[in-house]
């Protein structure tokens, strides 16, 4: 699902969704290459405690996603 202008935004995820409305750790990834970035997400939404709401291929959709989402950690390369 794409959340707008290049974010992609995780699986059942309501715009807008931000660290204070579940109970883990919320996160959003960045990185240039599509694949390892959905291996990230993989495991990160594995734990049951932590979630990737957005993930971004380059700095400016970073930005755009931190700001809409408000994470509680961010991991790029």
């Amino acid at each position: 699902m794409t959340g707008g202008a290049g974010v992609a935004v995780g699986t059942g995820v309501t715009e807008g969704t931000g660290a204070g409305t579940t109970a883990g750790g919320v996160g959003v990834l960045a990185d240039d290459h599509a694949l390892v970035l959905e291996g990230l997400r993989a495991l990160v939404n594995a734990e049951p405690d932590l979630r990737v709401v957005a993930t971004a291929t380059d700095g400016e959709r970073l930005l755009e996603a931190v700001r809409r989402f408000k994470p509680d950690v961010v991991a790029m390369d």
